[in-house]
């Protein structure tokens, strides 16, 4: 049976669609033998919307979607957000994820102090002058070996927090003080505030993006990027 996973979401917003056909397409591109679940449907994954509606939670669809590829037998799961491609053979993501149990890429000098409301800082115990000394991930991209115990139990704690209330709502931006009264606080960042705690308070390792799988379209020529092994990009498609 196969049980590696490649998972990803898209509404009808924007160019998102489009987007994940093309993840789609690129994984068939470098013989991806794996499963992609691609999800376009709120209800099939049992998730709030992700704003503009009456109960709406930003980014609930992320654990919500991972959550429905655990029931459906995955092992080995690598979320990639809908903006996500393959430029060649991403066997060596999944090999990290077998050897190391999960996988999670530093966001570029950002901490969790920068992205993270007061609320949420709150709901898990962690002052903001302690924030600032955690890097933020970025959870566009992440892997889980579901079977591994320190993946399962970032899982359950990242899955549980999407119904608590506080965790994950938030503004995108503080410029009126709306998430914490601290002005170096940029905004909030949902999802991945919540993963960036959890990594940070298990003591889980983060991984260099550029220098192995991952980076963006725009860090060309800002970055340092290994090109011989990064495999996964993310930019805009029009």
């Amino acid at each position: 049976m196969q049980d590696r996973f490649v998972v990803s979401f898209a509404d009808g917003a924007g160019t998102y669609a489009k987007a994940l056909m093309r993840l789609e397409l690129s994984l068939k591109q470098v013989d991806f033998t794996g499963i992609f679940k691609g999800i376009n449907d709120y209800g099939h994954i049992g998730s709030p919307l992700h704003k503009n509606s009456p109960g709406a939670i930003p980014y609930a669809f992320k654990p919500f979607s991972i959550k429905k590829a655990i029931e459906e037998g995955a092992r080995y799961i690598l979320w990639c957000d809908s903006a996500v491609y393959a430029t060649k053979s991403i066997d060596p993501v999944f090999d990290h994820i077998k050897k190391h149990g999960y996988l999670f890429f530093n966001n570029i000098g950002f901490s969790i102090g920068d992205y993270t409301s007061d609320a949420c800082l709150d709901k898990w115990g962690m002052s903001r002058s302690e924030s600032f000394n955690h890097p933020m991930i970025m959870a566009c991209v992440m892997g889980f070996d579901i079977e591994h115990p320190q993946a399962r139990k970032f899982l359950d704690l990242y899955i549980g927090a999407v119904s608590d209330g506080v965790s994950y709502p938030g503004s995108w931006t503080n410029e009126d003080l709306q998430v914490s009264n601290d002005m170096r606080c940029r905004g909030h960042r949902h999802d991945q505030s919540v993963a960036s705690i959890i990594v940070a308070q298990m003591g889980l390792t983060i991984t260099h993006a550029q220098q192995t799988y991952f980076a963006y379209d725009a860090h060309k020529g800002c970055v340092p990027i290994n090109f011989d092994k990064v495999c996964l990009w993310s930019g805009g498609i029009s």
